[in-house]
């Protein structure tokens, strides 16, 4: 229905045709929709913006820093935005965060799966509204193989939508980070 639409001229850009497909956005991978994409995308990053800056950083006793602070973490999906990935870097501790984009590219994601099973990575995160299914499929076997940390952010990227991504997926005490062992 949305491929017919779009041909018959509904503009990607069209605020009820995004209203209709944001739940839906992992349907939309091929090459054709990726003006789709790319509105859904813009349309998300307001309201994500608006979100982290109505919310208070994340307090000094957060049980979740040794999963982030001092860790080598990748954001996976979406087109990547360096301020907002330097944003989620600082906001959580992380050495280092990349944001990977996978649009058509099935080998960064077997790129990612390779760095997880080199010990390169101490955290995945994938961001769900901005890729396939395949990502999971070829990341989280890796990922669970090799005991690194893997969360699952169901919509958006921004601060708000990732610390309730790791609150709701890691363990607080199993902390693995050496600056956290006392």
């Amino acid at each position: 229905l949305v491929r017919k639409a779009l041909e018959g001229g509904v503009r990607p850009t069209d605020p009820r045709l995004l209203k209709v497909c944001t739940p839906h956005v992992a349907l939309f991978e091929d090459r054709e929709f990726k003006s789709l994409r790319k509105a859904l995308r813009e349309e998300a990053e307001p309201a994500e913006l608006e979100d982290d800056e109505k919310a208070p950083p994340l307090p000094p006793d957060w049980a979740w820093w040794g999963r982030t602070r001092y860790r080598r973490g990748v954001l996976v999906g979406g087109d990547p935005r360096e301020l907002n990935r330097e944003r989620l870097e600082r906001a959580f501790g992380f050495t280092e965060l990349e944001w990977v984009g996978t649009e058509f590219k099935r080998k960064n994601l077997q790129t990612i799966r390779d760095r997880v099973r080199a010990g390169k990575l101490d955290i995945v995160i994938i961001l769900g509204s901005f890729v396939g299914h395949d990502a999971d499929e070829v990341i989280l076997p890796a990922a669970r193989e090799c005991a690194v940390d893997w969360v699952h952010v169901d919509k958006g990227y921004g601060i708000v939508r990732v610390r309730r991504a790791i609150e709701r997926f890691l363990d607080p005490l199993a902390s693995r980070c050496p600056a956290s062992v006392g």
